[in-house]
């Protein structure tokens, strides 16, 4: 028997997720984009998905984006706020943030964008006055994530957000370790740009969320067709094969199980169908 220790990496996929799948990989393969009656049908699973998510962190459908992960979500809150600016634009981050949030800024800079990187205190912490001593006339953009992926620990984003929305100023957050072990609301917490990976909540690879704030406008990531309200071209999630093959849609599944009382908070495992017994992700 394998003892699995790493979930903060990545989780094995819960069975009920795999089940609901299977359909849309197998006989619901049409295109949601067409005109058909396949096509309309899965594109309004996709849109009940959106509406699922969405009521889970008590936001607005249209502020949900699907994206292949936190990667790219990262990417595109970034890189869709530098390049909507005016060309004065200038980030504030820290030097514990994961490698998608500090290579996107290194690589943004390359265009004569700013940032400057904040350091912990001697507790891991990103002490919010330390973000806020770093602001000046340019910056739009402060990129500070909820809870550490190797220290684990969690900061004080509400405090920064209050900081960024007194001085106009954007607040970006990779709660991709956050979700599913604690209460995360992006409008509660201030949070503009809030991003999220399946694959850490017994999801599978290839599937993450952007959040968007209905106010906020910034500039289209993926160029090509009107799909996700014309900020990301793609064919829809439902067929579009991406890392292990599967579907934008299936991340309601897994955001139902974190309102499930078993799964909340305490974060016991899912049962496995095969044997009864707690799965050892």
């Amino acid at each position: 028997m394998t003892t699995y220790l790493d979930n903060a990496a990545s989780t094995r996929m819960d069975d009920r997720v795999v089940d609901a799948m299977l359909p849309y990989l197998k006989e619901k393969y049409g295109n949601p984009s067409s005109a058909h009656k396949q096509g309309k049908a899965l594109k309004v699973s996709i849109e009940d998905a959106r509406e699922t998510i969405a009521d889970f962190f008590g936001t607005k459908p249209k502020e949900i984006f699907f994206t292949s992960g936190g990667t790219e979500s990262n990417n595109f809150a970034i890189k869709g706020c530098a390049f909507s600016s005016d060309g004065k634009f200038h980030g504030i981050t820290s030097s514990i943030e994961h490698p998608a949030v500090l290579e996107t800024y290194n690589y943004i800079c390359k265009f004569g964008f700013e940032a400057d990187v904040v350091k912990p205190d001697s507790l891991g912490m990103i002490n919010p006055s330390s973000i806020e001593n770093r602001i000046n006339d340019k910056t739009r953009l402060v990129s500070v994530m909820h809870a550490n992926n190797e220290i684990g620990n969690i900061n004080d984003v509400k405090a920064i957000s209050e900081i960024c929305r007194t001085r106009g100023i954007l607040f970006h957050s990779d709660t991709v370790q956050s979700i599913g072990k604690m209460d995360v609301k992006p409008k509660e917490l201030g949070i503009d740009f809030l991003t999220l990976s399946a694959h850490k909540i017994y999801g599978p690879k290839g599937i993450g969320i952007l959040f968007i704030d209905e106010n906020v406008k910034i500039d289209k990531y993926i160029h090509g067709g009107s799909q996700e309200r014309n900020m990301r071209a793609d064919i829809d999630k439902h067929v579009k094969q991406r890392k292990s093959g599967v579907s934008h849609f299936y991340i309601s599944i897994i955001i139902i199980h974190l309102t499930d009382k078993s799964l909340k908070v305490s974060f016991k495992k899912p049962v496995s169908k095969s044997n009864g017994k707690k799965s050892d992700a």
